[in-house]
């Protein structure tokens, strides 16, 4: 029964009440739940033009929040907030009023989260700005028409010094302001963070992605890669990883082949580290329905490419060749090690009638192992792209994949059905290390022409071991493989010192119709242990081995020199101009250009000498020299070396050199003029004399000076305790003047010839006008 009494009321209005002031603050707290999720909250800096966000509106068919306001100068577009994420699934888009190119957003508070959609209505530019560090979820996604630049700088400069400041923050001066200069930067950068994986229409991963033509570029302190994607097709990509105090310039352009921003780091003293890892991928593409060039730029102190992430840049149509650039002022490192064959990489390819893109390395060291590998590749008629590795300390390439069927390395392919040529590879450096199973190769399958290789090494080139079941071999090698019709590109070395070692080789060969290259190689000395310098065809021509050594080449256990020739090919020509030629005579280390059916090839060998090999008709267990064909006509060995016989010439030298009995004379007298004249007095002899030069030095051989010396005495008394002390003049030194001996034959030199000798010597003094009788 429904009590009606003045208490009762009072009690259900307070239970109505709370329950209302709950339901309220539910509301309330989810309305506060969404914005805080949002958590996209404009500042107060750019006073009454400040950012507006609107929320719930409709964008393309689809809910969104669309951010109006913002204070336009020029072309340009600013706006500035507190906080700036983009939640899960929300859509964000700036509006783009007419005229504006650059819609520039600085972020003033913690760290922006994009994990949602960013976009752009219409078609300008969008700068982000939070030196707090940004981050770009598995699920972000852009949705922009221009460029998009995300960095971690201080402020946007422009070309009138107005700095759009996240860490300083006014608002933009009422002047006109036009082109933005550059990206300065703090003492301590925030990094960037890149998850993305999201789709196309087409279900493939893009991850963050711009319009064709446009740039995609992330400059901050550290740029980590964790799985994320980056895509420009036809477009850029930048990442530039900075330490501290820098500016980034933008170089802007109308032109039509020009990308509408780069930037240039000229200037910048330090920088941080890039990694791409767990599958991330920058995809630089460019199709056949366009003319547009694709450029990838990486510039930082540490690049590291791993956990089967990877560089590709593919052309398709007939445009422009574009490049990828990796400048790092410490270290390139692709590793790999993935169980399932697909390993990091960096991968250049070209299927269409444009040049394909170009590959350039800057840094100190390269480091390439564990199946990691550098490729470009050409399937279509275009030209395949360049390689070039430009490392001041060291090149190092190591090792394969896990199951050891695929090399570490520089490769340049022309693949199967291609018509145009494969590119170079060019490998600047101090030293570089190619081991085992690791390859720098330039290999043709078809109809174009390999590849060059040139390395030039200052100090070392070294090239050794194979894989651990011994199936492939660490090599620097230029092919035409089987089937091919095109010719194989040539080697070119110059180093210090070439090592190549435990079954490696350096090579070109031609397996088809098509010709082997030239191998040449200029170094101070060269070691092959168990090694191969060889140049093999089977029906071409070429194939000529040139090696300019300024000191030695040395060949052990079993090493070759080789350009031979099987089926009806020509046996190559070796060319050696060096100082030695060194090899075990037991160890067969040949030097040979032999034939089946076609002729034999010539060695010409100028060198000061040759030392365990010797020219032999055939091929013999021990060392050989031979140019031989097995049903052909047999080459030529031509060895020039001095005509000089070692052992012509040469005169016997006397074991006694002089009889001494008939140069010494008796004494030498003080009156005599030859003494006088000359003041000295020599003899050869023992005890204490310089020592006879027909016999070894005895250890009592000790210089003892014979003199008298006068002895002045000085008297001292009380008296003269004050006198100045005088010294005595140093004793002048006496020449020796005869000699006497004692009863036990024992002779001793003295100052003063003697009055009477109990011996007389049958010598005569060199003063007395008289001769021995």
């Amino acid at each position: 029964m429904l009590d009606n009494s003045p208490k009762a009321w009072v009690w259900w209005l307070n239970r109505f009440f709370t329950v209302g002031l709950a339901l309220l603050e539910l509301y309330t707290g989810i309305i506060g739940q969404t914005v805080v999720l949002g958590e996209i909250i404009p500042d107060t800096s750019l006073g009454n033009e400040s950012s507006l966000v609107q929320q719930g509106v409709d964008i393309r068919g689809e809910i969104g929040n669309r951010i109006d306001g913002g204070a336009v100068r020029g072309a340009n577009l600013f706006h500035s907030f507190i906080e700036f994420n983009v939640e899960n699934g929300q859509r964000v888009y700036f509006s783009n009023p007419n005229g504006v190119q650059n819609i520039i957003t600085r972020v003033i508070g913690k760290r922006s989260d994009i994990l949602g959609t960013l976009g752009v209505l219409g078609n300008s530019n969008l700068f982000l700005i939070n030196p707090n560090g940004i981050v770009f979820g598995a699920n972000a996604r852009l949705d922009i028409a221009g460029s998009f630049v995300a960095s971690t700088a201080d402020s946007l400069v422009f070309d009138n010094g107005f700095a759009f400041s996240a860490t300083n923050p006014q608002a933009p001066p009422l002047l006109t302001i036009n082109v933005p200069l550059g990206l300065q930067f703090g003492a301590t950068p925030a990094s960037i963070v890149n998850q993305s994986r999201a789709t196309n229409i087409n279900g493939e991963v893009v991850g963050l992605q711009v319009q064709p033509g446009k740039t995609l570029a992330l400059v901050g302190g550290d740029i980590d890669l964790q799985g994320g994607s980056m895509t420009a097709e036809g477009g850029r990509i930048e990442l530039g990883a900075i330490a501290q105090n820098g500016l980034a310039r933008f170089n802007l352009s109308s032109a039509p082949e020009a990308f509408p921003i780069s930037l240039s780091y000229k200037g910048i003293q330090s920088f941080q580290d890039i990694k791409l890892s767990r599958r991330s991928e920058i995809l630089a593409n460019s199709d056949s329905t366009t003319e547009m060039v694709s450029d990838v730029q990486l510039q930082g102190r540490r690049v590291t490419i791993t956990e089967e992430s990877g560089i590709f840049a593919r052309n398709r149509g007939s445009g422009l060749p574009g490049s990828v650039t990796v400048n790092a002022s410490d270290v390139v490192e692709l590793i790999g090690g993935s169980p399932i064959n697909q390993d990091s990489l960096i991968n250049v390819s070209n299927s269409g009638s444009g040049a394909g893109s170009n590959v350039i390395i800057n840094t100190s060291r390269l480091i390439v192992r564990d199946g990691a590998y550098i490729a470009a590749t050409t399937a279509g008629a275009g030209r395949g792209g360049n390689i070039t590795v430009n490392a001041l300390e060291s090149v190092e390439l190591i090792g394969t994949t896990l199951d050891s069927q695929f090399g570490s390395g520089l490769f340049s392919q022309v693949r199967r059905d291609a018509r145009g040529d494969g590119g170079s590879i060019t490998v600047n450096t101090r030293r570089l290390s190619v081991r085992n199973g690791a390859q720098v190769s330039t290999p043709t399958f078809a109809a174009g022409q390999g590849g060059k290789i040139v390395v030039k090494a200052s100090e070392s080139v070294e090239v050794s071991g194979r894989t651990p079941d011994g199936q492939n071999v660490s090599s620097l090698t230029a092919r035409s493989a089987l089937g091919a019709t095109g010719s194989a590109g040539s080697v070119l070395i110059e180093t210090g010192q070439l090592l190549v070692q435990n079954g490696a080789k350096v090579s070109v060969s031609s397996l088809s119709s098509g010709n082997p290259g030239n191998l040449e190689l200029t170094a101070h000395n060269i070691l092959l242990d168990q090694g191969s310098v060889e140049a093999l065809t089977t029906s071409g021509t070429d194939g000529n081995i040139v090696l300019k050594v300024a000191d030695y080449i040395l060949i052990r256990n079993g090493s070759l020199i080789n350009a031979r020739a099987l089926n009806n090919g020509n046996g190559g020509n070796i060319n050696i101009d060096t100082n030695f030629v060194i090899a075990v005579t037991k160890e067969n280390s040949d030097i040979i250009a032999n034939a089946f059916e076609g002729s034999g090839g010539r060695i010409n060998i100028k060198a000061q000498s040759i030392f365990g090999l010797a020219p032999r008709d055939t091929l013999t267990p021990l060392s050989d020299i031979n140019a031989s064909s097995e049903l052909g006509v047999d080459g030529v060995v031509n060895i020039n070396t001095p005509d000089v016989d070692p052992s012509r010439g040469l005169v016997a030298l006397p074991t006694n050199l002089v009889d001494a009995s008939q140069q010494i004379a008796q004494n030498c007298s003080r009156e005599g003029r030859t003494a006088s004249q000359q003041s000295e007095f020599v003899i050869t002899g023992r005890g204490g004399l310089p020592p006879n030069p027909s016999e070894p030095l005895s250890s009592d051989a000790v210089w003892e000076d014979l003199q008298f010396y006068t002895l002045n005495s000085e008297v001292s008394n009380d008296a003269q305790i004050e006198k100045k002390r005088v010294s005595p003049p140093p004793p002048s030194i006496i020449e020796a003047q005869g000699w006497t001996i004692d009863t036990k034959g024992n002779v001793t030199l003295i100052a003063h010839a003697p009055t009477t000798t109990s011996h007389t010597s049958d010598l005569t003094p060199v003063s007395c006008p008289t001769a021995r009788n």
